[in-house]
């Protein structure tokens, strides 16, 4: 069913004009927050404990968490338009700041981990620089729907993305690195073991962030950006890629675990603050969430 439903928002997102796309994204997600008792619960828990730990007091909770799934909707309909994603939309629609981070980094020979989070469209990010001539491998969770999951590979791999999956494809991550490639993964969340990464602070309190990230660089000596694709004004991008991460290790595995996890975790929190309506986050972050 859902497969049919993602065929369906494929075809309209395609054949309408975009405004009007956009218009029914902005109605549709505004309806799914209305029905969805169990997700707007927990969005509308983590985005409270996000605006008064970041002093967006002034933005109320509710509104901030209707329109996390407004935002939603629209990224479906970018992930959707796919096809029409060209060097005229690149120029057109998003702003590149930092690029020279990442240029700076792939110098090192050692490869780069680009870190984002769910937030604003990450998948528009490694489009964009697959097409801007950057070898780009993601991270990417595998739906357990066989057509669904081919419905979103194929829709990467149409602007050069290289899918590795989540959870098996660790010998794939490596390799990448070895080749000086760009890895991208979401830093968040871990899908998989939610319950098994590290403990650090997020917004002033303890969370789980999976170990990944951090363990890859330590083990390969890369650099970690983070990369975040924030959506501005009329449905436009700020491309921001951050200056390199780069960690001297110590003789303590675990601190160091720890330390970069929680180093990574601040560069996710300072967007996650600034742009609190596009967190896509619909899986506690806290227990009093």
């Amino acid at each position: 069913m859902l497969y049919f439903i993602y065929k369906i928002g494929r075809f309209v997102a395609l054949n309408l004009p975009v405004k009007i796309s956009y218009q029914i994204a902005n109605i549709l997600g505004s309806l799914y927050y209305l029905v969805a008792k169990k997700d707007r619960r927990i969005v509308t828990g983590n985005i409270k404990i996000v605006l008064n730990r970041s002093g967006n007091n002034a933005v109320k909770a509710s509104h901030a968490s209707r329109m996390i799934f407004v935002n939603f909707a629209r990224y479906l309909v970018e992930f959707f338009r796919t096809p029409k994603i060209d060097s005229k939309y690149i120029k057109e629609n998003v702003r590149i700041e930092g690029k020279e981070n990442l240029d700076a980094a792939l110098s090192l020979k050692r490869g780069v981990l680009l870190l984002s989070a769910n937030l604003g469209n990450w998948e528009l990010g490694a489009m964009v620089l697959s097409m801007l001539g950057y070898k780009i491998n993601v991270v990417a969770w595998i739906h357990k729907n066989r057509l669904i999951n081919d419905f979103f590979l194929k829709m990467r791999q149409s602007k050069g993305v290289k899918v590795i999956p989540l959870g098996v494809g660790v010998r794939k991550v490596f390799s990448a690195l070895k080749n000086n490639q760009a890895v991208a993964l979401l830093g968040d969340v871990d899908y998989l073991n939610p319950k098994e990464g590290i403990t650090v602070k997020l917004f002033g309190q303890d969370t789980i962030i999976p170990k990944g990230p951090a363990l890859f660089s330590l083990r390969t000596a890369c650099p970690i950006i983070p990369l975040f694709v924030l959506r501005e004004k009329n449905n436009k991008f700020n491309f921001v890629l951050e200056k390199p991460i780069i960690y001297k290790p110590s003789e303590d595995q675990e601190y160091d675990l720890t330390k970069l996890t929680q180093k990574i975790t601040k560069s996710m929190e300072f967007y996650i603050a600034r742009y609190p309506s596009q967190w896509f986050m619909l899986t506690p972050r806290w227990h009093s969430a």
